[in-house]
């Protein structure tokens, strides 16, 4: 077969051998690699670590055996798996691309007797043919060879560089991986110091011996100072043990401290390759002077009428201007002190005096000092014993000051910071102020616009007491006037003209000595207007509520036409369902909300009108509905005296008014919406009767009916208001055109 095929089997022998050669190659840089690799990672644990004995004889086998494993195992496994003569013939091939495995046909054959007899020697000769020009490039690949053999020599390269950039160390490592017992040169050297105050500590030194004498509660700062190799932590070893990690976030200082440190301690410092435990420290702790009870006699300002108190505890609450006693009662009582005043930076000498009975009959001598509060401060107590300790990390107790507020002045009427006014007419003036230790009545001043007031302009309101509620202390008082608008001229008989504006301020005075504090409103600003201008203002507003009121009827039927389709869809013979009620609900609640607001809008311009005195015959009827409104306290809205106002003119108990009236029941109108059908419907689809759906849906839907008619009664009354005021300009137009002419035709008369 040799004879027959000798190109064929020259090119299959070269094949087996380039396969060795790269198997031995490859595995001769993996076990370089393998090894080298070991052997560094051998070097940093012993030098990080200082390993054991037993530990780097291991790892020393474990580097002999690598390259062994390697070069023997592996490699006998690799050449054993390279294929016979017919598999070589076929991984040859495949490098010519046309898979005709023309090579191992004429191998096979070749072997054959009967085919050799019968001379059809064609397919040998092309398969010499084949194998003179067949490359075997395309079957071996060199880069996985090439990469582990650059990897073994890099790791190669890169142990000599390391051993030769640190030989000593490196000869060490060497004996010690062959069993010698030699150790590593220490690089690492701690101190340890305890740098403190000398009256709160006593530190000794003996060789490596540290001995602290310290008060129980102190707090110990400890420096620990590295020498040589400054390692990235150190560790506090203690000899209950407990570990303590120190960072020192790159110098060579590393900074702990002991809290308040209760019984007596020993430990050492260890960190990089210093573990010889040297030196030692110990913690020696003292009983220290403390504090056992703490109280303060408080003697509040003499204006406010409040009684001294005695109050026990760290801390305390106080009104400025107080006088303060503190007492402290000191563990052992022959000690003496100071106190330091935060953050003032005052210091006090203690002073020897009896502490206040505590109620169990036994009296103590103590210390005191005295202190009048006019801000809040923290003070520490210093205490020294007759040994010279001093109480350790002396505490911060805290006086909070609280300063005397000012009064609490609430402007009731005017109630707009632009107030419009009428010749003739009335300015209401209410103010409600509340003061925690009393007040003197509240007063205004009311000057021309653009003077500054006079001490003069001041006039006292009248003044009367109103009761505070269970949750509320102090005074509180309500001041109440009308004031004549002819009376807002500076100049006596001269009254006041269209178009004058005046400043109109409220104040109120405490009664905090020496210097009462004082509470002062918003400027408001009165602006006196001619009636006709007056009225027309009225008819803007009285316009812009029938827009509001459109809106609401608009809202209305919307509503009632949601409650009908869920009326429809609930079969409408009050049989029960599952109805969700929570949308016209949430829309009858806000049609409450807006019925009230123009409830609201409508009372305001009632009351200013009354007030302007354009309705003559509204007299009775403005003095009941200032006598009511001089009775409430607070700001918001209360429609209980305007029902009581609206019930009392139908009973004819108010006289017989015009425009006042008219505006009066306007805002009935506007109360029934709000306070009777709304709340009615609202409170039905809320079904807090406990109805059947159906049933709350129709007395809610009829409910709805009323209010709808109570809106449309509202919007006529509101469209003949606005009739009522056009016919009126249309008047007034007519009689000054009359004058006019009236006018020229005299002057035209003179002149001929």
């Amino acid at each position: 077969m040799l004879n027959q095929l000798p190109r064929t089997h020259a090119l299959l022998d070269k094949l087996r051998r380039s396969l060795r050669r790269s198997a031995l190659r490859q595995e001769l840089g993996m076990a370089a690699v393998f090894t080298g690799g070991w052997l560094g990672l051998m070097y940093a644990m012993d030098t990080l670590l200082h390993l054991p004995g037993p530990l780097r004889l291991i790892h020393t086998i474990v580097l002999a055996t690598l390259p062994v494993w390697f070069l023997m195992h592996r490699l006998r496994k690799h050449w054993s798996g390279i294929p016979d003569s017919a598999g070589l013939a076929v991984l040859a091939e495949r490098g010519t691309g046309d898979n005709q495995d023309l090579l191992v046909s004429a191998i096979q054959l070749a072997q054959d007797p009967a085919f050799m007899e019968r001379g059809e020697l064609q397919i040998l000769e092309r398969c010499e043919e084949l194998s003179s020009n067949l490359s075997l490039s395309p079957v071996l690949d060199p880069a996985p060879v090439r990469k582990w053999m650059q990897g073994g020599l890099l790791s190669v390269v890169g142990l000599i560089v390391i051993y030769f950039c640190t030989s000593t160390t490196a000869d060490i490592f060497v004996a010690r991986m062959f069993g010698a017992d030699v150790p590593w040169p220490q690089r690492t050297h701690l101190d340890i110091e305890i740098p403190g105050r000398a009256d709160r500590m006593f530190v000794e030194r003996t060789g490596d011996l540290i001995h602290v004498r310290v008060a129980r509660g102190s707090d110990v700062p400890i420096l620990v100072r590295a020498g040589g190799v400054v390692p990235d932590q150190v560790f506090l070893i203690f000899d209950h043990g407990h570990r303590s990690m120190l960072e020192s976030g790159g110098s060579e200082l590393f900074r702990s401290q002991l809290r308040s440190v209760q019984q007596d301690l020993v430990f050492h410092a260890t960190g990089g390759d210093d573990g010889d435990h040297k030196p030692e420290v110990r913690i020696e702790v003292l009983n220290p002077p403390d504090i056992t009870n703490l109280a303060f006699r408080i003697t509040p300002p003499a204006y406010t009428g409040l009684p001294e108190r005695l109050a026990f505890g760290t801390d305390v609450e106080v009104l400025a201007q107080s006088q303060i006693d503190v007492h402290l009662l000191p563990d052992p009582l022959d000690v003496v002190g100071k106190v330091h005043i935060l953050p003032s930076g005052d210091v006090l000498e203690l002073q020897s005096t009896p502490f206040p009975d505590t109620g169990e009959g036994e009296t103590s001598q103590g210390l005191a000092f005295k202190w009048t509060a006019v801000d809040s401060l923290r003070f520490r107590l210093e205490l020294k014993s007759p040994s010279g300790l001093l109480n350790p990390d002396p505490g911060l107790y805290a006086i909070q000051v609280r300063e005397d507020a000012r009064p609490v002045l609430s402007v009731l009427a005017p109630a707009r910071v632009d107030m419009e006014v009428v010749s003739g007419g009335f300015l209401p003036l209410r103010v409600r102020a509340q003061d925690d230790f009393g007040m003197t009545p509240a007063s205004y001043t009311l000057v021309p616009n653009g003077q500054d007031p006079m001490p003069s302009d001041s006039k006292t309101l009248p003044w009367s007491p109103i009761d505070l509620d269970s949750l509320t202390t102090g005074e509180a008082g309500l001041g109440h006037s009308l004031l004549a608008v002819n009376d807002l001229s500076p100049m006596q008989g001269v009254g006041v003209s269209e178009g004058q504006v005046f400043t109109l301020q409220f104040s109120v005075l405490d009664n905090r000595e020496p210097k009462p504090q004082v509470s002062r409103s918003g400027p408001i600003r009165v602006r006196v207007l001619s009636g006709d201008d007056y009225l027309r203002k009225l008819e803007t507003r009285l316009a812009q509520a029938g827009d509001k009121a459109n809106r609401m009827a608009q809202l209305l039927e919307q509503t009632q036409s949601q409650m009908r389709n869920m009326q429809i869809g609930l079969g409408g013979d009050g049989s029960d369902g599952d109805v969700d009620l929570r949308d016209p609900l949430f829309d009858v609640q806000r049609l409450g909300g807006d019925s009230l607001e123009l409830a609201r809008d409508l009372a305001s311009l009632c009351e200013g009108l009354l007030y302007s005195r354009l309705d003559s015959r509204a007299g009775p009827l403005m003095r009941t509905m200032d006598e009511r409104q001089a009775r409430q306290t607070a700001r918001n809205f209360n429609p209980a005296p305007w029902l009581d106002l609206v019930l009392a003119y139908d009973q004819g108990q108010l006289g017989q008014a015009g425009l006042g009236a008219d505006l009066l029941k306007l805002v009935g109108l506007s109360l029934e919406i709000s306070e009777q059908h709304t709340a009615a419907m609202s409170e039905a689809l809320k079904n807090g009767a406990g109805l059947p759906p159906a049933e709350a849906l129709d007395l809610a839907y009829a409910e709805g009916q009323a209010a709808s008619a109570a809106i449309e009664k509202l919007l006529t009354r509101l469209g003949e208001w606005d009739n009522f005021q056009s016919v009126l300009t249309l008047t007034r137009d007519i009689i000054k055109r009359q004058r006019n002419v009236r006018e020229r035709t005299r002057k035209y008369a003179e002149e001929k």
